[in-house]
Formats: structure tokens, sequence, C-alpha cells
């Protein structure tokens, strides 16, 4: 009987030392959330925005939305991580992601490298996995377009114990969006930096063109690049557009009326331009130069031959631009300080000038 006695007391006494180490280890307190030390580090941030989707979901379930985005997002994000790159956030129906000096990856060249390598791949798989969609079955055309931008930004953890938020900041960051802004659809906006740092990629390359564009709290226009990532595909992009138009049911329904035969030309604060067409809502320049979409152009002057025709202040929103020929890049640009009585009357004028009747236009 003693020795069940001596047993049991030193069973009793051990499960006692135990529940104790089991209280006091439920009572210590947690250790406190340490954040990754912030830093600062030169790197390139890629914008990217899918063009129309929420127009599109205005069509489909939330359901279908969510899956159609997340589908997108999941081929992105491989593309990304291929060559070696971090998502930082998704943006709605965007994301903005960061390549370092120090990500490895099976691309070879500089952070700077990668990223646009890494932008012309997500390009090329948009553009021809919807291509590749059988005819009769349903598609969703959505072009990309892409903001890539080099410099120092400085990365840490903006959240805290509950709440964790890595990301970066710094003027290199605000940059690569507005470089995205300013790029057309299946294109991709490239800031100076961004060249400096490449090793694959200059000025001379194949489809790089320079394109100033004007950026919010920067004084003078920024110097910029835009990459035509299907200069040796140009067909595909073409079809790819024509969906695009077909599906966002964009085709032209304005009336527009030729000008370049009456040699009307508008004299702007980005030097001359000559009118190739007008409407009711805008114009179609041909400029010697290559203007960023965004931009206003301020009409100081429009002349018919040599006749100055009388007009109020005109300010246009550059809308889309392309090139032509070498040395002419043609602009739709949208009007946007008159109202709708302002635009009737110069509309007006305009088919006066051009000597056009009504029964021309209706005809």
């Amino acid at each position: 009987m003693n020795i069940v006695k001596k047993r049991l007391k030193t069973l009793l006494d051990s499960l006692s030392r135990a529940l104790e180490e089991q209280d006091a280890d439920v009572s210590s307190p947690l250790e406190p959330y340490a954040p990754p030390p912030a830093r600062e580090e030169v790197l390139t941030v890629l914008f990217l925005d899918i063009i129309g989707f929420s127009a599109a979901s205005l069509t489909r379930s939330p359901a279908e939305a969510f899956r159609d985005l997340k589908t997108m997002f999941d081929r992105m994000t491989k593309l990304i991580q291929h060559h070696g790159g971090t998502v930082d956030r998704t943006l709605g129906d965007g994301l903005l992601a960061y390549f370092t000096a120090n990500d490895s990856s099976e691309k070879d060249g500089t952070h700077a490298d990668r990223a646009i390598h890494c932008a012309i791949a997500i390009h090329h798989t948009q553009i021809n996995d919807t291509l590749a969609i059988k005819s009769g079955e349903p598609i969703t055309v959505l072009p990309i377009r892409i903001g890539v931008n080099s410099g120092s930004v400085y990365m840490g953890d903006l959240g805290n114990e509950q709440r964790r938020d890595f990301t970066i900041i710094g003027s290199a960051v605000n940059l690569g969006q507005r470089l995205e802004a300013a790029c057309e659809i299946n294109r991709i906006m490239i800031g100076e930096r961004t060249l400096e740092f490449a090793q694959h990629f200059s000025e001379t390359t194949e489809g790089m063109r320079r394109r100033p564009i004007i950026a919010k709290s920067y004084q003078d226009p920024v110097k910029a690049f835009e990459f035509d990532p299907f200069v040796d595909d140009s067909e595909a992009t073409k079809r790819f557009v024509a969906a695009y138009r077909s599906f966002a049911q964009r085709d032209r329904t304005e009336e527009r009326v030729p000008c370049e035969a009456a040699s009307l030309y508008m004299v702007t604060n980005h030097g001359h331009a000559r009118v190739v067409n007008v409407s009711k809502s805008g114009f179609m320049l041909r400029f010697d130069q290559y203007i960023a979409r965004g931009v206003v152009v301020y009409v100081s002057q429009v002349i018919a031959k040599v006749q100055h025709l009388d007009t109020p202040p005109i300010f246009l929103e550059v809308r889309w631009g392309a090139p032509e020929a070498p040395g002419n890049f043609m602009h739709g640009c949208l009007l946007k300080n008159l109202n709708e009585d302002q635009k009737a009357e110069l509309w007006d004028l305009w088919v006066n000038v051009l000597g056009y009747s009504s029964e021309d236009l209706s005809s």
C-alpha cells in the first residue's frame, strides 16, 4: 500500500508541475511582432492595368468577374515570378510588381532587363491566349498596358501586430504608375532610368520610340520611351485590337469629316499639327512628334490654307497615338474645355470651312 501511495504521490506531483508549467506558458505574453527592417533599395517597378475589365464586369455575375480576374492574375503572377519578380499588391484590375538586383530567375540581365522581358511575356501571353479561343466560344478581350520604371525606393512593413503590409514607396514608384497611365494598349512605357540600368534594351532597340509624358508633380515633360512588344508580329496585335473593338462595342458611330484636302492646320504648344479629320467631340491630328496619352494640347491658332479662323480657345486631351511613317504620328484628341453648344458652333465652322453641306453629311 505504501508503494502505491508513493507512486500516486509522485504521479500527482508530476501532474501538478505540468499544469503549473502549462499555466505559465499560457499566461506568458507572446513574443512581439518584429517586422523585417525597412531599407532603401534600387530596383525596377512594373505597373499593369487591364483595360475594360470594369465595363466587361457589368455583363457578368460577381463570381464570373472574380474568376476571370483570378485566372489572369494567376497567369501574370507566374510570369512575374518566372522572371524573378515579386507581386507587391493587386490594384483592383491591375497590379504592382518589383524586380530587385538580388532576384534569381531563369532570365539573365539586370532587374531592369527582367522587368521589360516580363512585360513582353505578359503581353504576348494575353494576346496569344485570346486569339487561340475557337470561333463560337465565349470570349473576353481585355488589352493590357504596362509602365516600367527604375530608381531608388524605400521598402518595409507599414502594418502592425494584427496586419502585415510589406510594400514599396518613393518617387520611382509614383512615376511608374504615371507611365502606365500614359501608355497605349498593347504597349510598354519605359522610364529613362530603366534604359540606363538595362543591358538588353536601349533607345535604338527596334520598336522603342521616345515619347515624353506629362506627369503630376513634374514641372517639365518627363523623358520616357514607348516600346512595341509586337514589332515582329503586327498582324497579331491588329487582330486582337479588332476583336477588342467588337467585344467592347467601340466601333466608331460618331460622324467624322476628312480635312486633309483643305490644308487645315493647328498651332499648338507641341508644334504645328495637321488636321486629318474632325468630329463634334474631337480631332485626328498628325504631329511630327509622339505625344503621350493624357497630355493636354493647347491650340492657339487654327489655319485653313492661309486663313486664320476665329475660334475660341481650344484645349485637347490626347487619347491615343500611333506612328504612321518616319516623322509622322497620328493622335486622337478629345475636346476638353467646351460645352455642348460651343462644340456645335465649332462643328458648324468646320463644315462651312471645308465646304460641306448638310446633304453631304447626311448622305
